[in-house]
């Protein structure tokens, strides 16, 4: 019996590894608490480059176990992309568009974490921002998203993080309008 219980214990130790499943690092804009607005003087936006700077680059968090990362690089792509629902008009290449704002951007935080019958995320951007006339501005964006825990899925820690991503959208929304055309 002894022996059982104890290569049952191994064996559970070895089978949540195993099956651990990673979260989805997929976009989605309806996961917010306001919906986008268009922006007056609102301009195109060329996306040159994102980074992933993460200090932990393997998880976005733990429930019982590690919840592990994918590429969270076309993730912040299709995000920055939303910003189309702001009013701007985003195009991602090498180069800026002759006469647009452009946008480096570096993801130095994604993760989730637990409160009281809540999920919560954080997503930290940092933007370089060029302006048509050449002029680069950094800036920094930090949001935190929040979900009740309905039953603990996997999908319900990347609908967290997509609701601290459409927070930063927000905030970069109406902080980039005081680049376009300068």
């Amino acid at each position: 019996m002894k022996r059982t219980l104890l290569a049952f214990a191994a064996l559970l130790c070895v089978v949540p590894a195993a099956a651990q499943d990673a979260v989805s690092m997929t976009y989605d804009a309806t996961m917010n608490d306001v919906p986008p607005v268009k922006q007056a003087g609102a301009c195109a936006l060329t996306v040159t480059s994102i980074a992933d700077q993460r200090n932990n680059k393997e998880t976005v968090g733990s429930e019982f176990r590690p919840l592990l990362s994918k590429d969270p690089v076309p993730w912040v792509g299709a995000a920055l992309g939303g910003l189309n629902d702001w009013g701007y008009r985003v195009t991602r290449a090498g180069q800026p568009a002759p006469g647009s704002t452009a946008i480096s951007a570096t993801l130095t935080r994604a993760y989730t974490f637990h409160g009281p019958m809540r999920i919560n995320g954080v997503v930290a951007l940092d933007a370089r921002i060029t302006t048509p006339s050449g002029r680069q501005v950094d800036r920094k964006y930090r949001a935190l998203g929040s979900k009740t825990n309905m039953w603990g899925a996997v999908a319900e820690y990347m609908d967290t993080l997509n609701y601290a991503m459409n927070a930063v959208l927000a905030e970069m929304a109406t902080d980039l309008k005081e680049f376009c055309g300068k």
